[in-house]
């Protein structure tokens, strides 16, 4: 993302560049132009003059000559009153020829004076709008570019997600088979051992991680859950990761789960379901929601969505936060999903990196967690995660918005 920044920064550079010798090298044509311009309304003013003082012996070939080589610009003759005497190459007359270029006195006599004004050829024109067409067409051109640039960019991203997920999904494949066989024989050898449960919980996480990163690059299935039971079951299970300074707690306005309370996967899935009972609420994602949907149901992907809540709770753990509060609001049509801890918190402009691919403050770290959680809930569900808001020493809160169902 730094390089495509910079790409895009080059052809503005190179875009700017060409903009401005464009406009200096136009303008300044168009200044020699108007010089020459008003060179020759001098010569065709004196001969115009010459012409009217003629006498029947001068020779008027020459002077006449130079009067109609003037076709291009337009021309006025005024009297001393401003009254149009003579125009010339004129479509459509100004209302005062005083407001142009000029004026060039013309003296007949002691008595007779007499000014030529004239306006821009069209040749000139047309030339000073060059700058604002090039500018048109060199700003189409980098916007164009930069689209191509970026799509070009999501492209080759997307392909480097979908490989590099589905090889690590097919690299685990095999140590979490052999897994699967030691533990079987583990059962058999020794059944009471109260540790050989425990690795099969291990071995069904793995399965549940590898198949994560397979449905990487598929179209994941979408099904109609209730947030709150999701969010629950997510805290439940990172609560036994976390260090014991770290609270965990999930508030819906109507009851809080935190560590105090029971951390089983089956209470939390009861604690929820048991509040949707209470609102006349589905308790299957198979059944049709009410006509009032007064639970945060929504159509995810269950173990895409828990895996960006638990990479969120994580992020906020290495950022030293002793509080992580998840809620779910209602806005219009849309589920507000806020993840608040109160960390270190990021400057601004680490806030506008941090879901970039390969960026991180970690000491260890590939920069790919946040950026793989944009992917998921953005691509997959279509929706937004964004940051809501964050300050250093005073923690940061994470925005997850999905549609409602």
């Amino acid at each position: 993302m730094q390089l495509n920044r910079n790409i895009d920064r080059w052809i503005l550079a190179v875009a700017l560049g060409i903009v401005v010798l464009s406009v200096g090298f136009t303008s300044n044509l168009a200044r020699q132009l108007a010089v020459e311009e008003e060179n020759s309304i001098a010569i065709w003013s004196e001969a115009t003059r010459q012409l009217i003082m003629a006498d029947e012996n001068t020779d008027i070939n020459f002077v006449s000559q130079v009067i109609e080589r003037n076709t291009k610009i337009p021309v006025y003759m005024v009297d001393s009153a401003g009254s149009i005497l003579l125009t010339r190459n004129v479509r459509k007359a100004v209302d005062d020829p005083r407001t142009l270029n000029g004026p060039i006195e013309l003296r007949i006599s002691d008595e007779i004076v007499q000014y030529i004004y004239w306006d821009e050829s069209r040749l000139l024109r047309l030339l000073r709008y060059v700058p604002v067409v090039q500018s048109l067409l060199i700003l189409i051109f980098v916007v164009v570019s930069v689209l191509l640039l970026r799509n070009a960019q999501r492209s080759e991203e997307s392909l480097v997600w979908v490989g590099l997920s589905k090889e690590t999904a097919h690299q685990l494949g095999t140590p979490i088979s052999s897994l699967n066989a030691w533990q079987m024989l583990l059962s058999e050898r020794y059944p009471n051992d109260e540790l050989v449960p425990q690795m099969q919980k291990d071995i069904d996480r793995l399965h549940t991680i590898a198949d994560r990163f397979g449905k990487i690059g598929s179209t994941p299935e979408l099904t109609l859950c209730d947030l709150n039971v999701v969010l629950g079951e997510a805290i439940d299970y990172m609560r036994g990761r976390v260090p014991g300074r770290v609270t965990l707690c999930l508030d819906n306005g109507q009851w809080t789960m935190d560590n105090g309370q029971s951390s089983s996967a089956d209470d939390v899935s009861r604690m929820g379901l048991n509040s949707l009972n209470s609102q006349n609420c589905p308790t299957s994602p198979a059944e049709p929601p009410p006509t009032k949907q007064d639970c945060p149901l929504s159509l995810i992907n269950k173990d895409l969505f828990s895996w960006v809540i638990e990479n969120l709770i994580k992020n906020a753990v290495d950022a030293e936060a002793t509080s992580v509060r998840l809620s779910v609001a209602q806005h219009n049509d849309h589920w507000h999903i806020d993840v608040q801890d109160d960390g270190r918190g990021m400057s601004s402009s680490v806030q506008r990196r941090v879901f970039d691919a390969g960026f991180t403050t970690k000491k260890r770290g590939w920069g790919l967690g946040l950026p793989l959680a944009k992917r998921i809930i953005e691509q997959y569900h279509k929706g937004k995660l964004t940051i809501l808001s964050s300050k250093i020493g005073s923690g940061t809160t994470f925005r997850i918005v999905l549609g409602r169902r």
